[in-house]
């Protein structure tokens, strides 16, 4: 779950942890937890707010102006989805 929750933030698919929890059937709580967990395990990197404009690479380009929660999918989570990309 926790790289089918990547792969929608890579994709701009889940702007918010709402969006991402409904998303993969999970409440708000359990969605939040998955973000820290992705956090904590380094696969996600929160952007600081407000953010410097600085969105090249963002996986929410543009969506902080917007305000939307912001993630920075780390090269560790990169190499992640690389790696579940190329399994498939």
């Amino acid at each position: 779950m926790l790289l089918q929750a990547l792969r929608l933030i890579e994709r701009g698919q889940a702007t918010t942890v709402e969006e991402l929890a409904a998303q993969l059937g999970l409440s708000p709580a359990l969605g939040k937890q998955l973000v820290a967990d992705l956090v904590r395990l380094g696969y996600l990197q929160p952007l600081a707010a407000p953010c410097p404009g600085q969105c090249t690479g963002c996986s929410q380009e543009g969506a902080c102006s917007l305000g939307f929660l912001s993630w920075a999918i780390t090269p560790k989570g990169q190499r992640a989805l690389n790696s579940q990309a190329e399994a498939h």
